[in-house]
């Protein structure tokens, strides 16, 4: 399934073929309400220090470079992006608050091959116009946050025209979808701090899973695979690390693209992808093609609990993002780990080139995925 961002700079490339702009960027510290930028900076840097091995840094001569600064839809400087250097190469790349409403670190993440193609290169070739942050991989750009808006109503409305008659379920989602970024984290904790308490035995923890694309060469649909490919994902979990008695890549053939291809029909995919339901009916029929008993966990209103319950007890747990305002109706991926201490969930993404884990706020997505966990 086509990954969001590239969707969004083609739209962003028309966007920019209509307006010319002369704006003036503001800035972090001319807001009261916002940090400053060097606290911003040193929110950056105490991450990296911690998460060195995350960003595959050796040692603390690392070099910040901010890349640009992302809205919300008030028009507020609500996040800034940055490139993590050593050695003149670049690592990583964190994206960090600038609202002291929402969690410090949005996104964090290693980069391969010294280039980012995450959020950086889209960032920079549409530095005439604004960058909105509306959540987990949903960066749009426009001249200000009016005619956002419109752009966002409008594909709103040729999604639900589009996949009406297919999906009603669907096009209800995308009917009730809730734009931007959910600033309430600070209430939720508040008023939730159970959610959110820290477990003094198992602060982070992340599964070991092994990374398939839904690009690679053989596969069938690749299109619309990234149901497919995050249940091969946790097939080969099952079967490789836990030892169950399930049929994973070797059971046909030398790679992982068959067993993907299989999945796409046991999942009865189309080309708008898999919902929820058919992802786990799908699952649980290939998993008990050799062994019995699998549960299907399937929440609609996930919690950082019930993700971190799972994740403690060895059980991935597959996410399914809702309709994007675009052509990527349904998208899936893998959280394969947790931080308790600063509520971020591990994803591993079976589209694009990021290989590695990314590691993502829970507010950042909380309110626009569905969850879905296979269990003994």
């Amino acid at each position: 399934m086509k990954k969001l961002l590239y969707v969004l700079l083609l739209s962003a490339i028309f966007t920019v073929g209509l307006f010319s702009i002369n704006k003036s960027i503001v800035s972090a510290e001319n807001n009261a309400d916002m940090l400053t930028a060097n606290e911003i900076e040193e929110n950056v840097k105490e991450l990296i220090i911690k998460e060195k091995k995350e960003f595959d840094i050796s040692s603390n001569d690392f070099e910040l470079s901010k890349v640009r600064e992302l809205y919300d839809l008030d028009d507020d400087v609500i996040a800034f992006y940055y490139n993590i250097l050593e050695n003149g190469s670049i690592k990583g790349y964190v994206l960090a608050s600038a609202n002291p409403n929402l969690d410090s670190i949005l996104e964090y993440g290693q980069l391969i091959d010294n280039t980012d193609d995450y959020y950086g290169e889209i960032l920079h070739s549409n530095n005439n116009l604004n960058a909105y942050y509306l959540g987990y991989q949903a960066i749009f750009f426009d001249t200000d946050a009016n005619s956002l808006n419109a752009q966002l109503e409008e594909k709103k409305e040729s999604a639900i025209e589009t996949v009406a008659a297919d999906d009603k379920e669907l096009a209800e989602q995308i009917r009730s979808l809730d734009l931007g970024l959910d600033e309430n984290i600070s209430v939720e904790k508040e008023n939730n701090p159970q959610l959110f308490a820290v477990d003094p035995n198992v602060e982070v923890m992340t599964l070991p899973m092994r990374r398939l694309s839904q690009r690679a060469d053989g596969v069938a649909n690749k299109n619309s695979a990234c149901g497919a490919t995050t249940g091969a994902m946790i097939t080969n979990y099952f079967k490789e690390e836990r030892g169950y008695n399930v049929r994973g890549y070797k059971t046909y053939g030398s790679n992982s693209v068959p067993l993907i291809n299989h999945l796409y029909f046991d999942m009865n995919t189309t080309p708008l992808g898999a919902n929820a339901y058919s992802f786990g009916k799908g699952l649980q029929l290939h998993l008990n093609h050799d062994m019995s008993g699998w549960l299907i966990g399937s929440n609609a209103e996930p919690t950082f609990a019930s993700v971190k319950s799972s994740i403690k007890s060895k059980f991935p747990v597959a996410m399914l993002n809702l309709a994007s305002l675009v052509d990527n109706y349904y998208h899936w991926r893998v959280i394969n780990g947790y931080n308790s201490d600063t509520t971020k969930i591990a994803i591993l993404d079976p589209d694009g080139s990021n290989a590695t884990n990314q590691w993502i706020s829970w507010t950042s997505v909380k309110n626009n995925i569905n969850t879905v966990t296979l269990k003994r």
